[in-house]
């Protein structure tokens, strides 16, 4: 009984690790993505571009 108890504290302190380390990372890829964004919405063209892309379906990784 004693073993379970240490093992599930020892589970749920690397489950929060895990959890408070995904932020981090999230961060990263906002910090990418509005880095392109801001690249790309001054120029109309590029975004109308940008926008007819996201539009399309996907034909190389189709469902």
């Amino acid at each position: 009984m004693i073993a379970n108890l240490q093992l599930m504290q020892y589970h749920c302190v690397m489950h929060q690790q895990n959890v408070c380390a995904k932020p981090a990372s999230l961060q990263n890829v906002m910090k990418v993505i509005v880095k392109i964004l801001n690249f790309v919405r001054p120029n109309v063209l590029k975004h109308r571009e940008f926008q007819t892309c996201l539009s399309e379906p996907e034909l190389e990784y189709g469902e």
